[in-house]
């Protein structure tokens, strides 16, 4: 595992041990984790021998301490990877070793999104990466235990320029069509950059997956900057009046913001190290986990592209609880709060019954990160 190096404090390994074995041999569930960026960095070089697409500048760069100046940066990074994809046969392998990757994590449950818009063609439809997503599910769930959801993403910086069939509208419309059990969808995001592609711009998209009966989860209050801010937050509760916020960090700024999130219990989906990545924070020790969640914030803790990151959901949480000196009990809400904030909480649950009974039935000893 790669625990951070980020924050400059000697590691308790009284704590350490503590949290560590107590969330190891819990089962958890995650709910902001992107697919295309949940891709293995040699599963990269794999996709694009087979393309014969040589390394770019952006991909040759990406390690575990890869950082981002601006969203523009990482973009270009997110671009390169999904031109090294070679259809929809390649969700299929995404998905097999995402589910590798959640089981060895103790990861039961998780709401995995992904972006149509910049896959679907006419030689692709919508239907055919559904379709090889889902048997990559499947293939999971037989194999793991594990559940998975999809949550399907709008890229904000397709809205004015993405071509009829490929929509924000369409996207909604999509997600709708397949909002049943045996296709997967739970939910509608929102995504890309927030600067300049305000969230009212995709209010009838978020109603019309309402009437579905999806869960709605934009990203907003991310990054630095003034149109990113609680504001951002703000405007995407008014405009669309969203189940869950991706991300949602910078809310901490804005007392009576929080105080709304906290009386509405709206669920935060927190990524710390995704955050610092950014450099909306300059390491761990400054993140507002922590005071969210004593302010009585329904806060979740993410790995958001674990791929590009190098992260799991152990270093996320163990990480945290050292920067922050989390509690046990902080570290038991952060995980109790996944499977109560979860789109599809009847398959949440069926998969942690599942993991603990696993659980309870190995004899494995879990073994210790390298502390940071």
């Amino acid at each position: 595992m790669h625990a951070m190096s980020h924050h400059k404090m000697s590691p308790n390994l009284d704590l350490l041990t503590k949290v560590f074995v107590h969330t190891i041999c819990r089962p958890k569930a995650e709910l902001h984790l992107h697919l295309e960026g949940s891709i293995r960095a040699e599963r990269i070089g794999e996709f694009a021998d087979a393309q014969g697409f040589l390394a770019s500048q952006s991909l040759s760069r990406l390690n575990p301490h890869t950082s981002f100046a601006n969203f523009a940066e990482f973009g270009d990074l997110y671009g390169d990877i999904i031109r090294t994809f070679s259809g929809p046969e390649s969700f299929t392998t995404l998905v097999c070793d995402l589910g590798e990757r959640l089981n060895a994590d103790n990861v039961c449950y998780a709401e995995v999104t992904w972006t149509p818009q910049l896959h679907v063609s006419e030689a692709h439809p919508f239907e055919d990466w559904l379709s090889a997503a889902n048997l990559g599910r499947r293939q999971v769930e037989e194999e793991y235990g594990i559940q998975l959801r999809w949550i399907l993403d709008i890229c904000r910086e397709r809205h004015l320029h993405a071509p009829q069939m490929a929509s924000s509208l369409s996207v909604a419309k999509w997600a709708a069509s397949a909002a049943t059990p045996e296709k997967g969808v739970v939910g509608l995001g929102l995504g890309g950059d927030e600067a300049g592609h305000p969230p009212h711009w995709f209010s009838e998209a978020f109603d019309l997956a309402r009437q579905a009966g999806l869960g709605l989860v934009p990203h907003a209050g991310e990054h630095r900057g003034d149109n990113t801010g609680p504001a951002a937050i703000r405007e995407a509760l008014q405009s669309l009046c969203p189940t869950r916020i991706g991300h949602g960090n910078r809310a901490v700024e804005d007392k009576d913001l929080v105080a709304e999130l906290r009386q509405r219990q709206v669920a935060l989906e927190l990524c710390p190290t995704s955050n610092i990545r950014f450099g909306t924070y300059q390491d761990l020790s400054c993140h507002p986990l922590k005071e969210l969640l004593h302010a009585g914030c329904m806060v979740t803790v993410n790995t958001d592209d674990p791929g590009i990151f190098f992260t799991s959901l152990t270093d996320e949480l163990v990480n945290a609880a050292l920067a922050l000196n989390l509690s046990e009990d902080d570290v038991t809400t952060l995980i109790d709060n996944a499977f109560k904030a979860a789109f599809d909480k009847s398959a949440a649950e069926k998969a942690r019954l599942h993991f603990s009974a696993r659980a309870q039935a190995s004899s494995e000893v879990p073994r210790l990160p390298h502390a940071a």
